[in-house]
């Protein structure tokens, strides 16, 4: 796969395991006044600031190791999951004892000491006099920084949430966008080898069309999903130079059998006798047969689709020459919507014998086949049986165009997935340190809601007055996420020749959802601390 996709969902592991580390920091300084009491009287029995830091870090620091522990036991059962999902056979064995050892040794410090440095010089720098007499410290700083890291966590969920919407809708956009080609219930045999559909085409294609449920066939050089891969110099009346175009060679009915809409004039036929190509000298002048341009190539040769019909197009190799144009028919999207929609030229290849073998014809490597809807398999098989009489020491090769279509965006949907799984995991982990935080703020304001309680309070103003705050941590989140994921995500639909436009509405959407969470989150703990009785929180008092 891509090595820009690679990189990209490392990046945003490296950011859930922030994520991940500023819950460990919010919560341990939000807790520490549960140790701050050990802290002051080992530091008023002589314990130095430096043994408690080293202390506090290498309990976090074994708290990694631990997680790493749980950690690798998570991915050896994950592993499934996810190698269904980037189709591909990973282990954990691929990563070879001799490298990720160290590696992983070295990860569990860097996490442990970056997320407990902090919690242990907050708690290490306590003054122990001040702690014995009951005058904690938990200051303005040390809320400010928690209030800060809450929105990193949310800005990260947010950038997420928005990435996932975007990934989803262009993903949805590029399945419904006007192809310019029926794709269901059309089935291609490929496999043909280097003789093509052979000499013995035309007896082949009456058997299937004879066939019950077969309702069209044809037969091209290569098929809508795939690269045209041909492409030849013209010259054109009017144009004073050759240019390069893409080129199908197909048989008579491909349009037909494809869906493809004709703008103006007419579509190859049989009955006509003059469309197939016959050798000639290029540069001769003469006629050798009739084409049919997309409606790209006739703009871009001056024309409109009407004034295109009886102009002349000279192919000037492979034993083609100079034709007229008998039809323009509407653009195809013959690959993703990666690559724009481009001129094609369409005509039905010559069969210069000095060219080509007495097993060959055409040049044409599949077998087009619209089918009825009605007994598919029915039809199939009676498909096979037919493949089996005329290519009988080949095997078949046989898919439907539209799951050739669905693979076209398999490398989006397996972003869409993963990212998924990275945002789920994101908000669960923030969502578990905001639950803490919540905790930790019902707790120290107890007291300030039984006397609320007391003074007629209702508990419906309680739980907006301990939402409040997390709100507005949301909010600045929002403001900080939505220019960071608006220049992602244009960067990523920069990709693509036809996008969605990023509209405020997945902003709004995404921040809403947030927000949602937040109350969630928060407003359950909230609840419980306003339905208690105020004589619980007062009793000391």
């Amino acid at each position: 796969g891509s090595i820009v996709t690679v990189a990209a969902f490392g990046a945003i592991a490296v950011i859930v395991l922030l994520v991940a580390c500023i819950n460990f920091m919010n919560l341990s300084t939000a807790k520490a006044a549960q140790r701050i009491r050990e802290t002051g009287i080992r530091k008023a029995a002589g314990a130095s600031q430096a043994g408690l830091i080293v202390q506090f870090v290498g309990e976090a620091v074994l708290m990694a190791a631990l997680a790493m522990l749980v950690a690798l036991a998570c991915v050896e059962l994950a592993l499934p999951a996810f190698n269904a999902i980037v189709q591909r056979e990973l282990s954990l064995q691929s990563l070879g004892a001799a490298v990720s050892v160290p590696l992983l040794a070295v990860l569990i410090l860097v996490v442990g000491i970056g997320s407990g440095s902090y919690p242990a010089f907050y708690i290490a720098s306590c003054k122990p006099a001040l702690i014995l007499r009951g005058q904690l410290v938990g200051g303005k700083g040390g809320a400010w920084l928690r209030s800060a890291l809450v929105v990193v966590q949310f800005t990260v969920a947010i950038v997420l949430l928005i990435s996932v919407a975007t990934l989803y809708l262009q993903v949805r956009f590029a399945r419904n966008q006007e192809t310019g080609y029926d794709k269901e219930q059309v089935v291609v045999l490929g496999n043909l080898g280097r003789e093509g559909v052979g000499r013995q085409w035309d007896a082949m294609k009456r058997d299937l069309l004879a066939q019950p449920g077969v309702l069209q066939v044809s037969a091209a050089n290569s098929i809508p999903t795939h690269d045209i891969g041909t492409s030849y110099f013209i010259t054109y009346q009017g144009g004073t130079e050759r240019r390069s175009m893409p080129a199908m060679l197909v048989d008579v009915d491909f349009f037909e059998t494809l869906g493809i809409g004709l703008l103006a004039g007419r579509t190859f036929s049989v009955a006509s006798g003059m469309d197939q190509h016959r050798a000639t000298q290029p540069g001769t002048g003469g006629s050798s047969g009739t084409y049919i341009v997309s409606e790209e190539a006739a703009r871009q040769f001056g024309w409109t689709p009407q004034q295109a019909i009886g102009k002349w197009v000279e192919v000037t190799c492979c034993g083609m020459g100079q034709g007229l144009i008998v039809g323009v028919v509407k653009d195809v999207q013959y690959q993703s919507i990666h690559v724009p929609k481009g001129p094609v030229l369409y005509f039905i290849p010559p069969e210069p014998e000095q060219y080509v073998s007495q097993e060959t014809r055409l040049g044409l490597h599949n077998i087009v086949i619209k089918l009825s809807a009605h007994d598919l398999p029915a039809t199939l098989a009676r498909i096979d049986d037919s493949w089996k009489h005329w290519r009988p020491t080949q095997p078949i090769t046989r898919f439907f165009l539209s799951d050739e279509f669905n693979a076209l965006y398999q490398d989006e949907d397996r972003q869409q997935r993963m990212l998924v799984s990275f945002a789920l995991l994101a908000i669960f982990i923030t969502c578990l340190g905001l639950y803490g935080l919540s905790c930790y703020n019902a707790e120290r304001r107890s007291k300030e809601v039984g006397v609320r309680k007391v003074l007629g309070g209702s508990v419906w103003s309680i739980v907006l007055l301990l939402t409040n705050d997390f709100s507005k941590l949301v909010l600045i989140a929002n403001v900080v996420a939505w220019p960071v994921a608006y220049y992602a995500m244009e960067r990523w639909l920069q990709n693509f020749a036809y996008r969605i436009d990023l509209t405020p509405l997945i902003f709004l959407g995404s921040g809403f959802i947030a927000l949602c969470i937040a109350w969630v989150t928060v407003g359950g703990t909230a609840a419980k601390a306003a339905s208690q009785k105020p004589v619980l929180a007062l009793r000391y008092e």
